[in-house]
């Protein structure tokens, strides 16, 4: 009879062959304790360890240590399930039946004896039947880990599971082995829940930004340059504002490594920076280095390789050092410039600043600014910031320890990027950490010292700013191996294209050839039962797959454009189950090998994306290698001037604007400056001097012009495309912004107009506004103020910000757009009815009188109003101008008698008895039976 392990062990070379081998020629096996049985007659192990908690799993029944892992993942989870430890393997078997929905489930067993006593005797055989399982034994390879889970985990949950008692009885392995699965796996559950949204950004902005391959500081030549000096770390928490003067008296004695979003803050108090930290991938946080530009503070820029381009092309720094992370979608890239991850994956700039801190050996490392809570009521970072946002009361707070001994209001999200801060302190023991800043979060493994303190302490302590000046030139990037690298990727693409065709025809006559044999009505349940010439197509199907699947250097890379669809095609299989069950093993694999087909079709796409990538990387490389090469053996002016378009064209202000001073210096002819100087300051987003140069053109130059007009309306897009992103998220100072710019563009360029993007989202937010009676007020006000630049261009818009602010009484804004409108129509009775209304109604009578009475004079019929600006008057008690006001109605409408009575009354209360009984006899005249004039003629004649 087959025993446990010879059963387990078919099943596992079946499902691991290479582990398989392991395990039978593993000499070394020392079981971990005696086999026993629980009282359900279930196999438990008794450690032979001098420990008390020496049962594996629970006396009365193991189950019930494995339940618990129910709590942890959710009944519909498509997610991975990851242990670390196997122990006999109830856990994963229980899960593996309990959770058939997951879509993985990862096995880290580093106590190999365990792992060999389990097969012994525990039918593991279910684990190793599915392809749902991967099984990693002994030291993980985890390169090969991270392959493993990558795809789904950057779509799905990742459920982390922990056999409790291999913690116990091998403490510091297992924790060894937790720590690195657990980093794995928050690395990319971080980036990946953002690249499933965000790849094609991520992807974009990591070929844009190798393109400045020729001006980029290695990291690597940073290491220790600034051993043993402070730093300060500087984030834009709200409590930066209370420090910045201390700061500044600092900046001389301390290297400074600011966030990007406290450079404003910084740039306002002359406070300069050594070094940049940036992060952010998406466009607009450009706008966080505009404050900057004018000054053009002299620092380096610290930059992860998938930040927004804008950044590294037109933000005024000294210096540029990109880091380029050893992550699965560029390894390629790693591994051609050497750069082997000197400084690890940071989730945010603050991250970044202090992980830089530590590589670069200062010490000790002071934190300013890092509040990681809101230790002010009302905003979220620096009032000096950008980017910040008004506190609501719908968010979900926390309250917790703070730096000076109070409780300090913070949210989950401040909480995990604390849980980090204090990881990397952990991580970097040899580096004294102070938290300075004033109010905020504490930070475990800080000491807690005030900045005067620190002001104090350094007073006669001075540094040599010039640290990038200092740095030995130990290395730079070389281009050939990109070259290198990039024709070989292009050249396998070729053939890429011809196995996804491949894979499409074969697709096309599988489901044919399935077609036909339906038809026959033959009982086929699986694979071994189609007939031999269909098999045959499958089993070369699978072969195509399985290499699209895993081609080096381009798989990850591909998958990263493709992860907004992944999800979608996951979806899909679970569907195609359910085919399987309703119609049979045929439909379903006609609907699973065409799931397959809209992959790899989906696939050319976007290897068809990427070769277009690469080449315009090496293209761009290879121009700009050639000139900057013959630049250097011949200061031709020529070779300056296509030097200098070729950077404007491709958006790199910062580069140009060199060139553009070596021009300058060499008498090039203005008129051709002028055209670089007008595209430079377009990208830099000053538009006074773009105006400026661009008017001073003289000659018209047409290969000139044309570059012009390219950069303009690229900014013309970048700002529509930030408008469009980012209309709804609290921001209308910066989207004005965007909004001016791009209304300037079109001004400067008389041929350019606004585009039907903008007017669709002008007339979703038309109705909002219109409907500013049931929505939120602020919000509604918030919409008007964004789009004011635009007003001119936007149908309705002065009319409904006019129609808002009348509703909201805000009288300076209501006599702004009233002016507007009569600009526009000053013959428009509406409108002169409307400011001779506010006027009244603000005591401006003879100005109101005015306005009402030039509309009358356009329309008759608008006499009207007279008489209710009189009835007005006369509750006001202004009864001398009532009167006026009625007279001039009956002047307009004399065979309007009731309005006699009214009058009447006015002259009454005026003190005018006998107009006002000449009144009230006029309407008796002309209607006797009219009760009420007959009553006050009486009154009067008592």
């Amino acid at each position: 009879m087959e025993s446990i392990f010879e059963k387990n062990l078919k099943a596992l070379e079946k499902k691991d062959p290479k582990l398989y081998n392991f395990i039978k020629s593993y000499k070394n096996y020392n079981p971990p304790g005696t086999l026993v049985f629980s009282k359900n007659n279930m196999a438990n192990l008794l450690f032979d360890t001098p420990f008390n908690e020496k049962l594996a799993y629970n006396w009365e029944n193991p189950l019930l240590d494995a339940q618990k892992h129910l709590g942890v993942i959710p009944e519909d989870s498509r997610g991975v399930a990851i242990f670390t430890g196997n122990g006999l393997g109830y856990g994963p078997l229980y899960i593996l039946e309990k959770r058939p929905k997951l879509s993985k489930i990862v096995i880290i067993e580093p106590w190999i004896d365990h792992f060999i006593f389990a097969l012994h005797h525990i039918d593991l055989t279910d684990l190793f039947n599915t392809i749902k399982t991967s099984i990693f034994i002994g030291k993980p390879d985890y390169f090969a880990f991270e392959q493993d889970i990558f795809r789904l985990a950057s779509i799905y949950d990742i459920h982390l599971l922990q056999y409790i008692p291999g913690f116990i009885h091998k403490k510091e392995l297992f924790e060894k082995v937790n720590n690195k699965i657990y980093e794995i796996a928050n690395l990319i559950s971080a980036n990946g829940g953002t690249i499933s949204k965000c790849g094609d950004y991520f992807f974009k902005n990591r070929y844009e930004n190798l393109k400045p391959l020729n001006h980029i500081l290695p990291v690597e030549n940073l290491k220790d340059i600034a051993l043993n000096l402070p730093a300060v770390c500087v984030a834009a928490g709200p409590s930066l504002d209370n420090d910045l003067e201390i700061l500044k008296k600092m900046q001389d004695k301390v290297i400074i490594i600011s966030v990007d979003s406290a450079l404003s803050a910084l740039s306002k108090y002359d406070i300069i920076p050594d070094f940049v930290t940036t992060i952010d991938f998406q466009d607009e946080n450009f706008e966080k280095f505009l404050p900057t530009i004018e000054k053009r503070l002299p620092y380096t820029l610290i930059a992860m390789n998938k930040v927004s381009p804008l950044i590294i092309k037109r933000a005024p720094y000294n210096a540029l050092s990109i880091i380029i992370i050893n992550e699965l979608p560029q390894q390629w890239i790693v591994n051609a410039l050497q750069s082997y991850h000197s400084i690890q994956a940071a989730s945010s700039a603050a991250h970044l600043s202090l992980l830089f801190a530590c590589y670069i050996g200062a010490n000790p490392v002071i934190l300013l600014g890092q509040d990681l809570g809101f230790p002010e009521e009302s905003i979220d970072h620096s009032k000096h910031t950008v980017f910040h946002s008004k506190l609501t009361n719908d968010r979900e707070y926390l309250y917790v320890k703070g730096v000076d001994g109070t409780t300090i209001r913070t949210d989950r999200q401040f909480l995990s990027i604390k849980t980090l801060f204090e990881k990397i302190i952990n991580e970097n023991q040899d580096t004294h950490i102070i938290n300075a800043t004033s109010k905020g979060l504490h930070i475990e493994g800080t000491e807690r010292i005030k900045l005067d303190e620190l002001n104090k302490r350094y007073e006669n302590h001075l540094i040599n700013k010039n640290v990038i000046e200092n740095i030995p030139k130990k290395k730079n990037y070389k281009i050939d191996p990109i070259f290198r690298k990039t024709d070989d990727i292009l050249t396998r693409i070729k053939l890429i294209y011809k196995k996804i065709d491949k894979s499409v025809k074969l697709i096309d006559e599988i489901s044919e050839d399935i077609k036909e044999l339906a038809k026959k009505n033959l009982s086929i349940s699986g694979h071994e039962h189609l007939p031999r010439f269909i098999f045959n197509k499958l089993l070369e199907l699978d072969k195509l797959n399985n290499y699209l699947d895993n081609i080096p250097d381009i798989s990850f890379s591909v998958m990263e454009l493709t992860f907004k669809n992944l999800a979608e095609f996951e979806a899909e299989s679970f569907k195609n189950e359910e085919i399987l069950k309703k119609e049979g093993y045929l439909m379903w694999l006609v609907a699973e090998i065409n799931r397959k087909k809209s992959i790899n079709l989906l696939r050319k796409e976007k290897i068809n994306l990427f070769e277009k990538t690469l080449y315009e990387l090496k293209d761009f490389l290879i121009k700009e290698t050639d000139l900057l090469t013959k630049s250097r053996k011949n200061k031709d002016v020529d070779i300056l001037k296509e030097l200098a378009a070729l950077y404007l064209m491709n958006g790199y202000a910062n580069l140009a604007n060199k060139i553009i001073i070596s021009l300058e210096e060499n008498n090039y002819p203005q008129n051709f400056l002028y055209y670089l100087k007008t595209a430079y300051f377009l990208l830099m987003n000053d538009y006074e001097n773009a105006q400026k140069y661009k008017e001073q053109i003289t000659q018209d130059d047409p290969y000139l012009n044309n570059i012009l007009v390219f950069i303009a309306k690229n900014e013309m897009e970048n700002q529509e495309k930030m408008m469009l992103g980012r209309f709804n998220e609290g921001f209308p100072t910066v989207f004005n912004k965007w909004a001016k710019r791009f209304i300037f563009i079109i001004d400067l360029f008389s041929d350019f107009s606004i585009s039907s993007q903008i007017l669709n989202l002008w007339e979703i937010h038309k109705e909002i506004i219109n409907q500013a009676g049931n929505n939120d007020q602020h919000k509604t006000e918030n919409l008007i103020t964004q789009w004011e630049p635009l007003s001119e261009m936007l149908p309705e818009y002065n009319e409904l910000a006019l129609k808002f602010y009348y509703a909201s009484g805000q009288n300076n804004k209501i006599l702004l757009f009233l002016d507007k409108l009569l600009e526009k129509k000053p013959s428009d009775e509406n409108y002169l009815i409307l400011k001779s209304k506010f006027f009244l109604e603000n005591g401006y009578f003879y100005e109101g009188i005015a306005f009402l009475q030039s509309a009358v004079l356009l329309n008759p019929k608008t006499a009207i109003l007279w008489e209710e600006i009189g009835d007005l008057l006369l509750y006001q008690k202004n009864f001398n101008e009532a009167i006026i006001a009625y007279e001039n109605c009956l002047k307009a409408m004399p065979q309007k008698y009731d309005l006699f009575i009214k009058l009447g009354d006015a002259y009454f209360m005026a003190g005018f008895t006998d107009a006002a009984k000449y009144a009230y006899e006029t309407v008796l005249n002309k209607l006797p039976n009219n009760l009420i004039a007959k009553e006050k003629l009486n009154k009067l004649k008592e």
